[in-house]
């Protein structure tokens, strides 16, 4: 009782603010009307392997995977993936402050829609694994958002999280201007997994996490490392994943399983 009073006078005193634009919400921590209008959910139809939206869903049997065109051309090592929204520009602005505004507060809040969102990739996961930050940029920052994220999400679900088993031993440049190309070859041989943690993951499904997918090259070393050591297989739950300028041609594919 006395803490609900104590909040409902900080309330009057200090009236709670959305996270994004800090205009007047009736609780606090979250959003206001407009920004949460702003922000695009993902829903499906949505390809099984990248988790990208699709225009349309065909009542395939239960074992059948759909796939847009482009996981159908390039094979990957994430055998599933999925986005919480599109990584528009109220996300955009929201997923800053938690990795550059030191809102660590933000995990705890977000970390339920990932749960939602990633249900079916969390109840086949025997382990999460956060996608690690090199140990010149976490002294930084001061904190890795992935792990932030992770961390509640293991612990809404009762999942082991993995925080130190896959280490960033290559400081990387930047990569949000760079093409997918240079992604690639930025980010190869940044992960690193020693032979006293191999076992951890060995014949494991691991689920990595992290705040946002644009080209996939980031979780495409992570997944080859943790398959290269023994995993199983590998997925990907992020809170966001950014889309194409212009729409690319979908593909469907029926009983389409390249990948172990």
């Amino acid at each position: 009782m006395l803490r609900k009073i104590t909040s409902f006078l900080l309330d009057i005193v200090f009236p709670p603010e959305c996270i994004v634009c800090d205009a007047p919400v009736g609780s606090p921590n979250s959003l206001c009307i407009d920004c949460w209008k702003n922000i695009e959910f993902i829903s499906d139809p949505v390809c099984d392997q990248c988790g990208k939206p699709l225009e349309y869903y065909p009542d395939f049997a239960e074992k059948e995977r759909v796939l847009c065109f482009e996981c159908i051309a390039v094979p990957s090592s994430v055998h599933q993936a999925r986005a919480v929204m599109i990584y528009g520009d109220t996300s955009k602005k929201l997923i800053l402050l938690l990795k550059h505004g030191d809102r660590v507060h933000l995990a705890r809040i977000l970390a339920p829609l990932m749960v939602s969102t990633g249900r079916d990739l969390l109840n086949a996961a025997d382990i999460i694994v956060p996608v690690p930050l090199h140990t010149s940029r976490l002294l930084h920052r001061r904190y890795n958002q992935a792990s932030m994220l992770a961390k509640h999400v293991g612990k809404l679900t009762s999942t082991p999280v993995l925080f130190n088993t896959l280490r960033r031993v290559k400081n990387t440049h930047p990569q949000g201007i760079m093409s997918k190309e240079d992604r690639d070859k930025n980010i190869h041989n940044a992960f690193h997994i020693t032979a006293s943690e191999k076992f951890k993951i060995r014949s494991r499904n691991i689920l990595l996490i992290d705040d946002v997918r644009t080209t996939g090259s980031t979780s495409e070393e992570c997944a080859r490392v943790l398959l290269e050591n023994g995993a199983n297989k590998v997925t990907l739950l992020t809170l966001a994943r950014t889309m194409p300028q212009k729409p690319l041609p979908c593909q469907l594919l029926r009983n389409c399983h390249p990948f172990p």
